[in-house]
């Protein structure tokens, strides 16, 4: 009887530290940015971007602040010229801020969207 409890208590504690992780593969806000003066600043409000272009440092890494204006659950995923994610920021509910990490992208056009509402799209322009 001793050894079941042991066994079932190391099981729920290993339950217990699995649930704690974050359970994600996808890039998402990494390690905690700080924001530049310069950090773009994207808003979701009515289930569009209303900050449709914005600018960010090519070659260095940066912070994008992500203010979700709305209700819906939003995101900023931002996608290359040929349409392959270079990153993708956490989803979550609004009303409230993210701030994302994002890795260093070349000199260039890029577009962002919502993954979960694709008609909410802007542009992204690396210099």
């Amino acid at each position: 009887m001793q050894r079941l409890i042991s066994i079932l208590g190391t099981g729920l504690l290993a339950v217990a530290v699995a649930a704690c992780g974050s359970g994600t593969a996808s890039r998402s806000s990494g390690p905690t940015a700080s924001l530049a003066p310069d950090s773009p600043r994207i808003v979701a409000r009515d289930n569009r971007f209303t900050t449709p272009s914005v600018t960010a440092p090519a070659k260095r890494a940066f912070a994008i602040d992500f203010d979700n204006q709305d209700s819906a659950p939003h995101n900023v995923a931002i996608y290359d010229g040929k349409g392959a994610n270079v990153f993708r920021g956490e989803v979550f509910a609004g009303s409230g801020h993210r701030v994302y990490s994002v890795d260093a992208l070349g000199a260039g056009s890029y577009s962002f969207k919502c993954d979960l509402h694709p008609e909410m799209t802007g542009t992204l322009v690396a210099s």
